[in-house]
């Protein structure tokens, strides 16, 4: 049987995972790198709560973590004209916990703190796949433009 996880790995095939879709691919690197480990990847938000709880509380500040070299580095391909913070639309009960081995973390907001992870297969130093915990097509324009421009980019790269 295909393994979509290491088809998409031998093809270098980018991968932008959006809410749940972060948390699957959080789930998909842990278990193919945690070997022998039971990973802890995706577990209930804490506080028991969506977050938001409200529309009226989004959109919610992500900080990207710029003051990393890896996660700016990493980070570029998806945030590159953004600021260190900038709104996004966030909705969810879980969220990843644990990072994933190969992973760097790029930033998050106040209760979700691996908001956003880069996925760089072994043996190489550019990332391949993200994840985002926010949804960048209904965030600000700004930032949904930013997002999918840079990841597009990303895309034309590997044609």
């Amino acid at each position: 049987p295909c393994d979509f996880f290491s088809a998409m790995i031998e093809l270098k095939l980018p991968v932008l995972g959006i809410c749940g879709g972060h948390e699957l691919l959080a789930h998909l690197i842990a278990k193919h790198y945690a070997i022998g480990k039971v990973p802890r990847v995706i577990a209930a938000n804490p506080s028991g709560k969506h977050e938001p709880l409200t529309v009226a509380d989004n959109p919610l500040e992500f900080q990207w973590h710029i003051d990393d070299p890896g996660a700016l580095e990493h980070g570029k391909y998806l945030f590159a004209g953004l600021p260190a913070r900038f709104p996004v639309w966030i909705y969810h009960i879980h969220q990843v916990h644990t990072l994933p081995p190969h992973c760097i973390s790029l930033g998050g907001t106040k209760q979700t703190p691996q908001g956003a992870i880069s996925f760089a297969p072994p043996g190489s130093q550019n990332p391949l796949m993200f994840g985002v915990q926010f949804h960048p097509e209904l965030s600000p324009a700004t930032t949904r433009r930013a997002i999918f421009s840079n990841f597009t980019l990303l895309c034309d790269d590997k044609a």
